[in-house]
Parts: structure tokens; C-alpha cells; sequence
């Protein structure tokens, strides 16, 4: 189970964290954000004793795209913010940019994480262990990700987000084959391994080669 879950995990993440990369203008924060709930998450679980069984399993990977939610809205509101003049410094206009981002999307973005903490706790008090254990997951991850999105993340685009919004095509096809040399790359990877003597086993069990 933990063989399935580390590469259900690393597969997952470098889907979406490739493109990304390069695709869009706020990066920086957007790819730690991918991987630092998550990893905080991991490492609390293992802290408090638990083992990585099949609700622990299921619970990180539909949570490998929803913890980064309220840290996407938060890029995206520095983004289109609008307001600075050519005129300011580059930390004014990133500053500029994080209040107009935290004052438009702030609210709604507390509002969901508190309404999911909210939902999860509920569920923690469940009698059915399967329920109880996706609860306290669910609750942490969110935690973890809003106090992310709201401290280091503006941070990081306070020091380093970008002034310039620039897109192009071929930054969009690059993503792509970033995307693509990432998953040749892991899968040269997990033949190498398997084939110095360790199995690389896929979600079902089954060793890839």
C-alpha cells in the first residue's frame, strides 16, 4: 500500500506541477504550494502513529488536487490585480498586488477553508472508522494549505512574484513537453530501480516490469 501510494502521489504531482512550471506567471509559490501540505501532511500522520492503509491511501489523492485550491485563487487574484503605475518599484507593485489579491479572493477563500475544517470535524466524531480517519485527513490538509496560501505564499509573491504578465504560445508548449520528458524521465527512473533488484509495483500491486 505504501509503494501504491508514494507513486499514485509522485505521478500526480508531477502532472500537474510540470505545466505549471512554466505555463504560469506565478510559479514559484504554486509549486511549493503542491507539495507542501501535502508532505506536512505526511509527515504529522507518521508523527501520531498511523500507517498508510487504503482510507489514508484515498484520502491524500483526492487531496492532491484540492489542497492547492485557495492557493490558485490567491495567484490568480495577484495576477489580474490591477491599480500600480509604471512609475512604482517592483516591491511596491508586488505588495500592491498581494493586498488586491488577499482583499478580493481573502474572504471567500477563509470562508471555504473554515467551512471545510467545519465539515471535516463532523466527521471525526463518526463511529465508522473509515469516515473518522478521512475527517482528520481532510481537516489537516486544509489547515495546513490555508495557512500556507495566507502566510508564505503571499509572502513569496510580496519578494519574488512577477510584474510582467507575460504568455505565450510557446510557453504553453513547453509545458507540454516539460510535462512529457517529466514522465519519461520517472518511468526511466522506476525501470533503473526495478531493474537493480527492487520491485516498482503500480496501485493494483503488480510490479511495472
Amino acid at each position: 500500500m505504501g509503494e501504491s501510494l508514494i507513486y499514485s502521489f509522485s505521478c500526480a504531482t508531477a502532472s500537474i506541477v510540470s505545466p505549471r512550471a512554466f505555463s504560469h506567471p506565478a510559479s514559484a509559490p504554486q509549486l511549493y504550494g503542491f507539495t507542501f501540505p501535502r508532505s506536512v501532511t505526511l509527515l504529522v500522520l507518521r508523527q501520531i502513529g498511523w500507517t498508510l492503509g487504503a482510507v489514508e491511501a484515498l484520502s491524500l489523492s483526492v487531496l492532491i488536487g484540492s489542497s492547492v485550491d485557495y492557493l490558485i485563487h490567491i495567484c490568480e487574484g495577484y495576477i489580474v490585480a490591477l491599480g500600480h503605475t509604471p512609475q512604482w518599484s517592483k516591491i511596491a507593485i508586488r505588495g500592491h498586488r498581494v493586498k488586491e489579491a488577499v482583499s478580493s479572493v481573502g474572504v471567500p477563500v477563509t470562508a471555504s477553508a473554515f467551512t471545510t475544517i467545519g465539515a471535516s470535524v463532523v466527521l471525526i466524531f463518526s463511529q465508522i472508522q473509515l469516515f473518522a480517519k478521512f475527517g482528520e485527513i481532510v481537516a489537516l490538509n486544509t489547515a495546513i494549505s490555508f495557512v500556507y496560501t495566507l502566510v508564505f505564499a503571499t509572502g513569496m509573491l510580496s519578494w519574488c512574484g512577477p510584474v510582467a504578465v507575460v504568455t505565450s504560445l510557446r510557453r504553453r508548449a513547453m509545458a507540454v513537453v516539460v510535462a512529457g520528458v517529466t514522465l519519461g524521465v520517472a518511468v526511466l527512473i522506476m525501470y533503473i530501480v526495478s531493474v537493480t533488484g527492487t520491485a516498482v509495483r503500480g496501485p493494483d500491486g503488480a510490479p511495472f516490469f
